[in-house]
């Protein structure tokens, strides 16, 4: 199956436009804003926008507003423009989406000023590189306002004087392909916000799928390893000791000898099943490797692990039968993690118990664990069962 971000749309453009317009119409933008990418590009824009007005300037004199004085205030107004685009470009904080399109405003009102004072028609054509940005980073409501600001700010200049009929056809030209330019932008990026947010789903979905073990659906060593050390970090800021728990299933390769591999998977499917039922958060149990599991009781130490290791044994008890139809049983090495008890320490002492079992030759059911574990085990402290972390199986 293919992953969202590959799967055909099928749906009609009317369609798509629709679903586009609901997710983004109350006022936020159709996926997530890069806006450590953004705040960069905004402050390009200022840089490449003052360059041009440099050069311009030479040509188009802004002095057809206020005469020589012009100069005074477009180099004021350009230095000042350029000045903040380069800390936008070298910004180490991100702005927020609401922050850029107040910036996009006064990028567009400098620009109105410098037209103001030169008089000309290229100057004018800079607000378009202001307003793809800022609808590059807007909603549909609030493109609409961007493309309005830039309509204002090119319309002001013009406030008592009197164009005639082939100036009002070029602004009404102009107006028509600004709004194109909008609405091609806009759809161009809210498309590529989707699908940046459905590559990110997808990855979010295969880092799940790293950390999960396809048979039983538990937790695999990876995952196992991360919450470890999560867990150790815990303990060393003062949380409680964990108790780490790894068995094996008793006479599981007869199953495999015996009844097949098929049986044999459907037995760790049916343990899986189990553990989930029984264990509750923060407890989880894990895939070790074969037919060896991990349960993890964060909070719990050792002495108090009795009545969750037990309710684990039960819920097991049944899952699996040999081809004598006798229960499967499970051999435990148990250890704690604890602050002067590192998390090598307490899986190489786990182990090492789980081993020493394995070298002991034992009738089916007979309980695991070694005599100084199980001595543990069976005497949990004063107040544990209150504290019990798993659940009864569903």
């Amino acid at each position: 199956m293919l992953p969202p971000s590959d799967q055909p749309d099928r749906r009609s453009p009317e369609a798509r436009l629709r679903a586009w317009w609901s997710a983004t119409a109350r006022g936020s933008t159709p996926g997530e804003v890069d806006v450590a990418a953004a705040t960069t590009i905004t402050g390009f824009v200022g840089l490449l926008v003052a360059a041009l007005q440099a050069v311009l300037l030479v040509l188009h004199p802004p002095t057809d507003g206020i005469g020589p004085a012009g100069w005074v205030l477009a180099g004021l107004a350009i230095t000042a423009g350029a000045t903040a685009s380069w800390s936008l470009v070298d910004r180490g904080t991100p702005l927020s989406v609401d922050q850029l399109l107040g910036v996009t405003v006064i990028g567009m009102a400098e620009v109105g000023l410098i037209v103001a004072l030169a008089g000309g028609e290229p100057e004018r054509e800079l607000l378009l590189l202001w307003l793809a940005f800022g609808v590059a980073i807007s909603s549909p409501t609030r493109a609409f306002m961007v493309l309005g600001v830039a309509y204002l700010t090119a319309l002001l200049p013009l406030i008592g004087d009197s164009p005639d009929s082939r100036e009002g056809a070029q602004l009404l030209i102009d107006a028509l392909l600004w709004a194109a330019l909008a609405a091609l932008v806009a759809l161009l990026f809210a498309r590529l916000r989707r699908q940046r947010q459905a590559s990110r789903e997808d990855r979010v979905a295969l880092t799940e799928l790293a950390r999960r073990d396809e048979l039983t659906g538990l937790g695999n060593r990876r995952a196992l390893q991360e919450v470890l050390e999560e867990v150790e970090r815990a303990v060393e800021e003062g949380a409680d000791p964990c108790t780490i728990g790894i068995f094996d299933l008793t006479g599981f390769k007869q199953i495999n000898d015996r009844q097949g591999l098929r049986e044999g998977d459907r037995c760790l499917q049916l343990v899986g099943q189990a553990l989930e039922r029984t264990l509750a958060a923060p407890a989880r149990a894990f895939r070790w490797g074969g037919d060896e599991f991990v349960v993890v009781l964060p909070g719990r130490p050792l002495a108090a692990a009795a009545p969750a290791v037990q309710h684990v044994q039960a819920a097991l008890a049944d899952c699996c039968r040999d081809s004598n139809g006798r229960a499967l049983a499970t051999r435990w090495g148990v250890a704690e993690l604890g602050p002067e008890i590192s998390l090598a320490d307490a899986l190489a002492a786990a182990d090492l118990e789980l081993l020493e079992q394995k070298g002991l030759e034992r009738e089916p059911g007979s309980p695991g664990g070694s005599p100084a574990s199980r001595a543990r085990l069976d005497s949990p402290a004063k107040g544990s069962a209150e504290a019990e972390t798993p659940r009864p199986g569903r």
